[in-house]
């Protein structure tokens, strides 16, 4: 909503001069502009350049060395007694850190009712008055009876608000108040404002060195530089012509997104499309970003590969494969007689080779064939009881000594 041309301002600053110590240069050097009702104006330059000097001159806080404040027709800084309360509660201020300007010993719902009182709201309409304020910046009242510390960034930013709109105000200065907060949680606090302003008819004095941001709320910009304005106009026409060279370059140096929706979209857009696993690509051609080559793909959660078999990623390429081991016939059967086994092999525990076979008791080997050295059993041992030994051998206690020569 922008204000008509002929309004009267309701905020007039005009060759205002600002300096903190004698010696030093003026903060504010001859600084000149205006704010009619209805109206956001955007206030934007580097940091040093006189942008909070200048909201703090407004609000009354700070004196003008020379130069005149005017708000409504009357000297912020010289508001005083009831008549001066009530003038400044047409004037309030929303903050770049809430966190910092809220108490943290207070509840939310309770700061913004201390607004209230100031504005001599009964106490009986205070608790009703709240839960408006809440709803009107978009916050469950049930938020009221949280501290500040258990409340997110936007939600702060959102107190501070429904707390500067408690006495019913003509003008809001802003300062800085997206800066500290996510891109997306700014885009709904500027969207926040500018419905207000439609609806009760606000005027902002919009501070800020995010360029998009003033884009998407100012109707006019004042660039300051070095505690001067270097350049005043419609932002449309700041955008699209700047004159000065220092506009140029903040607008040449500005990261400016696109222009976002009103607000947050309710739907998610969906993600780029992943090939089956196990299909190849044409050669030449790249996947999408963000799709997992067949390799690296994992299986469903739950789903188990069949027994034995091992994953792609796992999968060792033929050159490295290691040969199978040489078959081991089960343990307890023996090789066929005469059978030479491998040169790797090794017999298992209750085999015997073919060489230290001893034939059963009685038979007779074959003409030439001496029979195996190892019928004989080893000195020390004890056949079982009962047994009979071979032909041949003679039978002798393994305790009788040998006759002497």
């Amino acid at each position: 909503m922008t204000a008509p041309a002929t309004a009267v301002p309701l905020l007039c600053v005009e060759r205002v001069i600002k300096r903190y110590a004698r010696a030093a240069p003026p903060a504010l050097d001859g600084v000149s502009l205006t704010v009619a009702p209805g109206e956001t104006v955007g206030l934007v330059g580097e940091s040093g350049s006189g942008k909070s000097t200048l909201a703090r001159l407004a609000l009354g806080l700070l004196a003008p060395d020379s130069g005149t404040v005017r708000f409504d027709g009357r000297d912020p800084y010289r508001l005083t007694g009831r008549g001066g309360r009530a003038a400044r509660g047409r004037l309030q201020f929303v903050p770049q850190h809430p966190g910092g300007s809220l108490n943290p010993a207070l509840r939310a719902g309770q700061a913004v009712a201390f607004a209230l009182g100031a504005a001599d709201i009964p106490r009986r309409e205070r608790a009703g008055a709240v839960a408006e304020l809440f709803r009107q910046v978009g916050l469950d009242p049930a938020l009221a009876q949280r501290r500040p510390r258990e409340l997110s960034g936007g939600q702060l930013q959102r107190v501070a608000i429904a707390r500067a709109l408690a006495t019913g105000p003509d003008l809001v200065v802003c300062d800085e108040p997206t800066s500290a907060l996510d891109r997306s949680t700014q885009y709904h606090v500027l969207d926040l404002l500018r419905d207000l302003r439609e609806r009760t008819g606000l005027a902002y004095l919009f501070i800020s060195h995010d360029l998009s941001v003033v884009r998407r709320i100012a109707d006019r910009v004042v660039v300051l530089r070095g505690g001067r304005v270097v350049e005043e106009g419609p932002t449309g026409r700041l955008w699209a012509a700047p004159q000065h060279s220092y506009t140029r370059a903040l607008l040449a140096a500005a990261d400016i997104p696109p222009e976002p929706p009103p607000s947050r979209p309710t739907d998610i857009p969906p993600s780029p499309a992943v090939p089956p696993t196990g299909t190849v690509p044409p050669a030449g051609t790249v996947p999408p970003t963000g799709t997992v080559p067949p390799s690296l793909a994992v299986p469903p959660t739950g789903t188990v590969p069949p027994t034995g078999t091992v994953p792609s990623s796992l999968a060792v390429p033929p050159s490295l494969a290691v040969p199978p081991s040489p078959a081991v016939p089960p343990t307890g059967i023996a090789p066929p007689t005469g059978a030479v086994p491998p040169s790797s092999a090794v017999p298992l525990a209750g085999t015997v080779p073919p060489s230290l076979a001893v034939p059963p008791t009685g038979t007779v080997p074959p003409a030439g064939v001496a029979p195996p050295t190892s019928t004989v059993p080893p000195t020390g041992t004890v056949p079982p009881t009962g047994t009979v030994p071979p032909a041949g051998i003679a039978a002798r206690s393994p305790l009788t000594r040998k006759p002497a020569r």
